[in-house]
């Protein structure tokens, strides 16, 4: 089986801040760790449209820390949290199931792919619900620090809300990834 190291070891915190400062800064590039430049360059490039490399880090990933993956559709014609506008058209709803073997955790929420993979009738692999929950998991830890990365205005019940689903889905997989190495292994996926 073919293996890819698909990020280099990064250490080091970056010393920019959260925000405008972040979203422009060339040493970590948004990530909030010291990115290697040097090893990116020198490593060979993955075929960006290969999903088997990206589907089995994914598979690697949840065999490696013992989790079983399940997904089902459940097409119940809600948007998306994140969405306020029901008139959007949004890719098919699943319900998607993690269980971790030993210790009998679990954790389910819903997850909409995309529209084109909908129309394809693509269900969303391992690897697509991974790397998007990767980031999730870093929701920031107050109100203000979140209007301050996503440029909303703490004025805001609107912002309020979300701040408080993300905060709270961001704890459940904190709860649910507990071990900080399997987070950094987490975050890797991408």
């Amino acid at each position: 089986m073919k293996t890819t190291t698909y990020q280099p070891e990064t250490g080091a915190p970056c010393s920019c801040k959260r925000g405008v400062q972040r979203d422009n800064c060339p040493t970590c590039e948004g990530t909030g760790q010291v990115i290697d430049f040097a090893a990116i360059r020198a490593r060979k490039p993955v075929e960006p449209d290969d999903p088997s490399d990206y589907e089995i880090q994914a598979r690697d990933f949840l065999k490696k820390w013992g989790i079983k993956f399940s997904v089902r559709k459940t097409n119940s014609g809600k948007c998306p949290l994140f969405c306020d506008d029901s008139k959007h058209i949004h890719g098919d709803e699943h319900r998607i199931k993690l269980v971790r073997h030993l210790t009998g955790k679990r954790l389910e929420f819903p997850f909409w792919n995309s529209l084109n993979d909908s129309q394809k009738g693509k269900e969303p692999t391992c690897y697509d619900v991974l790397a998007c929950i990767s980031s999730d998991l870093h929701c920031p830890e107050t109100f203000e620090e979140f209007c301050s990365e996503y440029g909303d205005n703490t004025d805001s019940r609107k912002a309020l809300a979300l701040f408080r689903r993300c905060d709270s889905f961001g704890r459940k997989l904190r709860a649910f990834f507990d071990n900080e190495e399997m987070q950094a292994d987490l975050q890797n996926i991408n």
